[in-house]
């Protein structure tokens, strides 16, 4: 598990494994309600967003999002990966009008959530085998 604080900001609280199979889902919480992104969570096809309207009881919007058609010939090997395509083709119009980077996803927030990994990586000690020295000065 993880947890992270900003500043003034909140914190978040994440848990993750390769060693069973969770929920596999996103929940968003703050004093006015929460936001709970349904499973899969790589590519949710449901978000539902509920509003504190007294102490316990909320009122719910649930939003839905169809996952684009896969071509022909594609084979998956998760559930839903063909919300990947939203990504792809993202890429594709941002290439074809000379963008060097999505306004969805800028090249400072891929940086800060790379820094963040790397961060905890090296406070559990998680060691890549390209980081690792394969020489040595004698």
């Amino acid at each position: 598990s993880l947890s992270l604080t900003w500043k003034q900001k909140g914190s978040a609280s994440l848990l993750f494994t390769l060693h069973s199979n969770t929920p596999e889902q996103c929940v968003f919480s703050c004093e006015s309600g929460f936001i709970r992104i349904r499973s899969p969570a790589h590519c949710p096809t449901q978000v539902t967003v509920s509003k504190l309207v007294d102490r316990g009881k909320f009122k719910e919007s649930v939003f839905s999002f169809a996952l684009p058609k896969l071509p022909q010939g594609q084979v998956l090997h998760y559930p839903h990966s063909e919300g990947m395509m939203y990504q792809v083709q993202a890429v594709e119009s941002c290439l074809m009008e000379g963008k060097r980077e999505c306004p969805e996803y800028t090249l400072d927030e891929s940086l800060m959530i790379m820094r963040i990994m790397d961060d905890y990586r090296a406070q559990v000690g998680v060691v890549y085998p390209s980081e690792r020295s394969t020489c040595s000065l004698s």
